[in-house]
């Protein structure tokens, strides 16, 4: 199997996040869903979400060998593209932070990604989510042992 310890986490991680509950949406208004889908702009979230998955789809790739790996990066983008793009989350993601947040929070967010500070942010996020990733990964891989054997104890009983 090509996916190792990486890949696995970040593939954990995203699972666990889908199994959260979902909350009972508030009733929300079109001014509302406006206000955030100007924040999805002003955030550039566009841009924020193809750094973010070319970090995965870097970090998945790590364990892939050399001869394959530019086959795996293909065949990931197209695929994060096709079925996680912006264009393919927008409306769902302009819904999930109109829920959130109020349409006055949501002017106020879009005002401060309008500011030097706001940009500067956006600018530094896809780094700051790289090497947020790889201290997650070396904190993972110095203590897989330990969840090994924790698992492999919990799931003996």
């Amino acid at each position: 199997m090509y996916f190792k310890q990486p890949f696995l986490m970040i593939v954990f991680l995203v699972l666990l996040a889908g199994n959260t509950k979902a909350q009972t949406p508030a009733a929300i208004t079109a001014g509302r869903l406006q206000a955030a889908q100007n924040l999805l702009v002003a955030s550039d979230l566009n841009t924020q979400m193809g750094a973010m998955y070319a970090n995965i789809i870097e970090a998945g790739s790590a364990q892939i060998p050399a001869d394959k790996k530019v086959k795996f990066k293909e065949v990931m983008t197209a695929f994060l593209n096709k079925y996680m793009g912006y264009a393919s989350l927008r409306d769902d993601m302009a819904k999930i932070y109109a829920e959130e947040f109020t349409e006055d929070e949501l002017k106020d967010i879009t005002i401060f990604y309008l500011t030097p500070a706001g940009k500067k942010m956006n600018q530094k996020l896809a780094v700051l989510q790289q090497k947020g990733m790889a201290v997650a990964q070396q904190k993972m891989q110095s203590h897989m042992g330990e969840l090994q054997e924790s698992m492999k104890a919990a799931l003996a009983q």
